[in-house]
């Protein structure tokens, strides 16, 4: 139910009028990671435990949470508050 929850959450935070970085773009990481993990052998190539896995998953389904769709150069051009606040 937690896990439901969170997941939940975190579909809430993309964007959907944003053109890449939305919620399908997060479902096409998590099934990249899922192929990497089985099929590409990373799982047992790094001797992953459950943490870690789930950590990859969840690291997969939230790594755009809540992008605001433009790029680096965007918001340092435009001197944006996120620029300011993570230069240097």
């Amino acid at each position: 139910m937690k896990v439901s929850r969170f997941i939940g959450q975190i579909y809430k935070g993309y964007r959907r009028d944003v053109e890449y970085h939305n919620d399908i773009h997060a479902t096409d990481v998590l099934q990249m990671c899922f192929i990497f993990l089985t099929k590409g052998g990373l799982h047992q190539w790094a001797q992953l435990n459950e943490l870690d896995t789930i950590s990859v998953i969840m690291g997969a389904i939230s790594h755009d949470f809540g992008h605001d769709g433009m790029t680096n150069a965007y918001h340092v051009n435009s001197i944006s508050d996120r620029a300011i606040r993570y230069s240097d």
